[in-house]
């Protein structure tokens, strides 16, 4: 049995999942160091993946929150889009400031790779769930 939620309280969940994504990215990227593979290569290809997986879901989050608040699926997806990069871009400026770490212009674009990945797939899904319901 499931219980649906007021409009108003999946809402203010959905933004409330979006800042607690965000605090972690942010309690992750203030770590001095993180745990390196042995294997440079496998090291590198893990760590972007990360960016891309980390910011894609951020972008899902972003977008739920947004089409909840009745902006509309086309437009969240550009704000959620943008959202992310955004917060990408304040993300590696952050690392400026820790010992340790340093902030890279490159991994921004993993990390719009990885919201429009994900941004694509629930556009595409959310059409194709129309076209069969329609």
């Amino acid at each position: 049995m499931s219980v649906a939620l007021p409009r108003r309280a999946e809402a203010a969940l959905a933004w409330l999942a979006v800042m607690a994504w965000m605090g972690l990215v942010f309690y992750l990227s203030n770590q001095p160091v993180l745990p390196e593979h042995p294997s440079g290569a496998v090291d590198y290809v893990s760590k972007k993946a990360a960016h891309m997986i980390v910011y894609g879901v951020l972008a899902a989050l972003w977008w739920r929150a947004f089409t909840l608040a009745g902006l509309g699926v086309r437009r969240s997806l550009g704000l959620a889009l943008a959202a992310s990069v955004l917060y990408g871009l304040s993300d590696e400026f952050h690392q400026t400031f820790v010992p340790g770490r340093e902030g890279r212009l490159a991994d921004v674009g993993y990390d719009l790779l990885g919201a429009a990945l994900v941004l694509a797939i629930l556009g595409r899904w959310r059409g194709l769930r129309r076209l069969l319901e329609g």
